[in-house]
């Protein structure tokens, strides 16, 4: 039996793979890499039958119906029909060293499924245990359930492990031809997350002051992602002209990279809104939207989903004041509606006072945004006439 290194195998894979990102690292696995005896020019379909294999076109689905060019960039890449494009399999038989790369991913996949069947035992078994508890949050049912969850982690776990070096996957995952139903898709999106938006955001929440002047800390765990007029994604503290921001709220996007579907609170405020009388700065209200559900595959935030507290206020940047920050807020509710009955927003739209709106509720920050304005001349004077004087405030530095 030949050996082959497993340098060459990411090589070839690589070099032979229609992808331009394919970098040596992804091809991680825990087993011996060596060729198989299987020949070359026969590769076997995968046993397991949730792997993700080249999809034949006699069994897609109709093609849906156009998107018009105005909405289509408004659509979240994960709320779209998955698979859209086939995948343009490289032939076997021209690069013996990809030959042979695919045989060790498939004999990696084989050890990593019989992982993942003993792993489905176990949840099974932990399941019915649990059927016998009515109060599953003490004694015994209590430590089903834990055994339960993390029978649940270690599946996940193994089901990226299975699919992470298989070359449609990353193509596919770098084509945005994506499934978030799958461990395997959310954990590729986490990391490119995590390689520089999630940076990104914590640098300018930090050199700008964002944290603490709105709250003390945050670590987001979501990407919270900000569009307008169905623009591009809005990066973190970058400048938005005012008459861009001003007619309606940002279309928000909530993307979790954990299985399961969670209710979500956004809030957007301005925490440089002048008091004059104090010398001081308040925050403002501009809009707060609650009991919206979110998941993988539905990371849409559309406020006529939930439950809208405060209706959209449009950013009124005073004159004399360099910029406005400008900060969306996501949070996760610990029950599925706010209760909001009978609650008075602390220190009013105005003087907004968040902590005490995030304490009162037990809200969890999961997520953060924020983009900077400043006073425009026209349409500063149109919000004020449009909102009763919101934007007219000038300020003027007076001389010692």
């Amino acid at each position: 039996m030949a050996s082959i290194s497993r340098s060459t195998c990411a090589s070839a894979l690589r070099a032979a793979a229609p992808s331009r990102l394919f970098r040596q690292q992804a091809f991680r696995t825990s087993v011996r890499w060596q060729s198989s005896s299987t020949e070359p020019n026969a590769r076997p379909a995968p046993e397991d039958p949730d792997t993700i294999g080249t999809v034949d076109p006699a069994d897609q689905a109709p093609p849906a119906s156009p998107i018009p060019a105005g909405i289509a960039n408004r659509i979240s890449r994960y709320a779209k029909p998955y698979p859209r494009l086939e995948y343009p399999s490289p032939p076997l038989g021209v690069n013996p060293a990809y030959d042979e790369a695919l045989k060790v991913i498939d004999a990696h996949r084989e050890v990593i499924n019989e992982k993942i069947r003993h792993e489905k035992r176990k949840i099974t078994m932990a399941r019915e245990k649990l059927k016998k508890f009515n109060q599953s949050e003490t004694g015994e049912g209590r430590v089903w359930k834990d055994n339960l969850d993390g029978y649940c982690n270690n599946l996940e776990y193994f089901e990226v492990q299975r699919d992470i070096n298989n070359p449609e996957i990353r193509w596919r995952h770098e084509n945005g031809d994506v499934d978030m139903s799958k461990p395997v898709f959310r954990y590729l999106a986490k990391q490119d997350w995590e390689f520089r938006p999630l940076p990104v955001l914590m640098q300018r929440l930090e050199t700008m002051f964002v944290v603490p002047d709105t709250l003390p800390s945050i670590t987001p765990v979501v990407d919270l992602r900000l569009r307008f007029n169905g623009s591009h994604i809005v990066e973190a503290g970058s400048w938005v002209e005012l008459d861009q921001c001003t007619n309606a709220p940002p279309e928000v996007e909530i993307v979790p990279f954990e299985d399961g579907e969670n209710t979500y609170t956004v809030l957007l405020v301005d925490p440089d809104t002048p008091h004059v009388e104090d010398q001081t700065y308040n925050t403002t209200l501009l809009w707060a939207v609650s009991d919206v559900k979110i998941s993988p595959t539905f990371t849409d935030f559309n406020a006529a989903h939930g439950t809208e507290h405060a209706k959209f206020i449009p950013p009124h940047p005073t004159y004399g004041i360099k910029y406005h920050r400008y900060t969306m807020l996501a949070f996760r509710q610990p029950t599925e509606k706010l209760n909001m009955e009978g609650y008075e927003i602390p220190g009013g739209t105005f003087n907004f006072d968040l902590r005490k709106f995030v304490a009162d509720h037990a809200l969890e920050p999961v997520g953060a945004s924020f983009w900077r304005a400043k006073w425009t001349e026209g349409v500063s004077e149109r919000i004020a006439k449009e909102t009763d004087g919101l934007g007219g405030l000038k300020l003027k530095r007076i001389k010692a």
